[in-house]
């Protein structure tokens, strides 16, 4: 039974769902409603709002989380500098290429080993890239409200030293998650490779891990 529960939970995409997609597009949904807020008491205020939802309320935001999730990642697949935000395979590869790999491997691969690694990295990969990309537009969302509330005025020293290691927190997590996303598209490809390049019936490399 828990072996049955773990594979549904990432065959059928749930795990790729809750962390891929509604993660990150709850962190872009609450920066806004925390942005919309009165400027007196924004977090307070956004923190009733959430605890004072329904049932029915939480569906709906969990829906709208997931569908914000879709933004993030268009974002993320926009090149900015000749460079994506995320990735779905390395760059060394051509598209045709590994779009070939995964239709191979989707046919070849019927053992649950095979599958359940390989949806653990995209899970992964998924979360990683999404999750900084909103995480960066939070940054900039707050930054922006910060500086627009303030009317651009010169802010006392105090306000920017106390922000500042919050800042530098955010900015060491974002780099860190995209350091994994990208660490994790290159672990799928081989992970694939090691998978296609044995017999059929082989378990997968375990060498290849997360």
């Amino acid at each position: 039974m828990p072996d049955k529960l773990i594979d549904a939970l990432y065959t059928n995409l749930i795990l790729r769902d809750v962390f891929g997609k509604i993660g990150p597009g709850f962190i872009v949904l609450i920066t806004l409603v925390v942005a919309l807020e009165p400027p007196t008491s924004p977090y307070k205020d956004a923190y009733d709002f959430f605890a004072g939802l329904p049932t029915g309320g939480w569906v709906a935001v969990l829906a709208t989380a997931w569908i914000i999730g879709f933004a993030v990642q268009s974002i993320g697949e926009i090149p900015l500098c000749g460079r994506h935000l995320i990735r779905y395979f390395p760059k060394d590869v051509e598209e045709k290429d590994w779009r070939k790999m995964t239709a191979t491997f989707r046919s070849r691969s019927d053992h649950g080993r095979h599958k359940l690694g390989y949806e653990r990295l995209v899970v992964i990969k998924e979360a990683c890239g999404n999750t900084y990309v909103a995480l960066s537009l939070a940054t900039a969302l707050f930054t922006a409200d910060y500086l627009l509330e303030k009317n651009n005025k010169i802010q006392p020293l105090d306000d920017l030293v106390q922000g500042l290691p919050v800042y530098v927190l955010d900015a060491l997590i974002i780099l860190s998650l995209a350091r994994m996303h990208f660490a994790h598209v290159e672990r799928q490809h081989n992970f694939l490779k090691s998978v296609l390049d044995q017999p059929e019936t082989a378990p997968p490399d375990p060498n290849v891990t997360a």
